[in-house]
C-alpha cells in the first residue's frame, strides 16, 4: 500500500465516521496505518484515473443496483468494508447507473489531496 492508496481508502472510512471511531473502525485505520508503514515505496506513480467497474445489464431491483455499486466502489479502491458502509448512506436511484453514480458520490474522495 503506499500513500495515496491510504488517503484514498481513509477519505472514504471518514465519511462513514460520524463521532468517534467505533473500535472496529479504530482498528481498520490502525490496519491500513501498519500496511503503510511496513509497505516498500512505490516506484511507479499512482494512477489518477478511476477505474469504473463493468455491468451487465440496467439493475431493476435495489438490491440489484446496490450490489453494481458496491462493485464500482471496490473498482475505485475502497475495501469491501468500507464499501459496504459507504453504500449504507446511499439512495438507491434505479434511473441512475450505478456505476456512475459510484463514481460522481466517491470519485472526489478519491483524487490526491
Amino acid at each position: 500500500m503506499d500513500l495515496q492508496t491510504f488517503l484514498a481508502w481513509f477519505s472514504g472510512m471518514e465519511e462513514n465516521i460520524k463521532k468517534q471511531p467505533t473500535p472496529a473502525q479504530w482498528a481498520r485505520i490502525l490496519h491500513k496505518v501498519n500496511e503503510l508503514k511496513t509497505a516498500p515505496a512505490s516506484p511507479t506513480p499512482v494512477s489518477t484515473s478511476v477505474p469504473v467497474a463493468p455491468r451487465k445489464t440496467k439493475p431493476t431491483t435495489a438490491s440489484g443496483w446496490k450490489a453494481q455499486y458496491e462493485a464500482a466502489l471496490v473498482a475505485m479502491g475502497f475495501d469491501e468494508e468500507s464499501a459496504k458502509e459507504f453504500l449504507a448512506s446511499v439512495n438507491v436511484d434505479l434511473t441512475r447507473d450505478p456505476a456512475e453514480a459510484a463514481k460522481a458520490d466517491a470519485g472526489p474522495m478519491m483524487s490526491t489531496h
